[in-house]
């Protein structure tokens, strides 16, 4: 069985290459992202994503709206029930903190996030 790192691992490499439907794959369909930047941007979200297609929305929205998603480079480590990604992207405008959650069949269930723009951008 794959792990929660491997598959956390294939899912960044999908989301680093924009690939939307492998994303997807790793994604339990009552996903939920928890974010204050998805706050900050739709407030009537409350923050929160709920459920695969609207994630998916949303990470459509984010690759298109932001060409800097890509973080080649990241830190990732294991807490007792989730893992915590930390990263920057390649151009420097975007900072990532992220906790996933995974439910029993190894499918990301929970993102909690911290996205937020640098001030050079």
């Amino acid at each position: 069985m794959t792990t929660q790192r491997e598959t956390l691992i294939s899912f960044l490499n999908a989301y680093n290459q924009r690939d939307i439907d492998t994303c997807a794959s790793f994604m339990a369909d009552d996903v939920e992202l928890r974010s204050a930047y998805l706050m900050h941007q739709f407030p009537e979200s409350g923050g929160v994503v709920r459920g695969k297609k609207e994630l998916i929305d949303y990470l459509n929205w984010l690759f298109h709206e932001f060409e800097e998603t890509v973080s080649s480079h990241y830190e990732l480590d294991q807490r007792n029930d989730y893992l915590i990604v930390r990263a920057i992207s390649d151009t420097g405008a975007l900072r990532y903190y992220l906790h996933y959650y995974f439910n029993n069949d190894n499918l990301i269930c929970l993102i909690k996030s911290n996205l937020t723009r640098t001030k050079n951008y």
